[in-house]
């Protein structure tokens, strides 16, 4: 859906000036080329209303060829489009990978890890090798280490 259709969707007037207030202190109606507008809200009360009421509009990202492509035919909740299938694949993250025994655990390993790249980091930057340190390589061993933990644990 673009910006256009979205606000003949909700109403919002979208004016040709490059930046217009509409009706309130709290909303602006910014324009960015020919067809982009961007609806820039200051008040969290207003932006929450909003949100709230048109959810819809919001909540499905454009369904293309690539999404459809790398999600597998929409089976991932980041491209899925909104409905009950994303709201199946969001309670079954919600319950089981985004519940606190979840995220306490991911936090333990994760601090596990950082230790150990800290002391990688330390051991290499006062070795023989004159205080240099990969960093990308650091980084990377760091983001693989704590990927296969987290997968080695779930196979146990």
């Amino acid at each position: 859906m673009h910006s256009g259709d979205v606000a003949k969707h909700i109403d919002i007037p979208m004016d040709p000036h490059s930046h217009e207030r509409i009706g309130h202190k709290h909303i602006a109606c910014i324009r960015l080329g020919t067809t982009t507008h961007v609806i820039s809200v200051t008040s969290p009360e207003i932006a929450r209303e909003f949100l709230k009421k048109h959810d819809m509009v919001f909540a499905s990202r454009p369904l293309t060829g690539v999404t459809r492509l790398i999600s597998h035919d929409y089976k991932t909740i980041i491209f899925a489009p909104w409905g009950e299938q994303w709201k199946k694949m969001r309670r079954v993250l919600v319950s089981n990978v985004f519940n606190r025994s979840t995220v306490a655990w991911l936090l333990r390993k994760r601090n596990e890890e950082a230790d150990n790249l800290v002391r990688f980091v330390y051991n290499h930057s006062s070795a023989k090798s004159g205080g240099v340190v990969n960093v990308r390589s650091a980084a990377q061993q760091y983001i693989e280490n704590g990927e296969h933990n987290v997968l080695d644990e779930n196979n146990k």
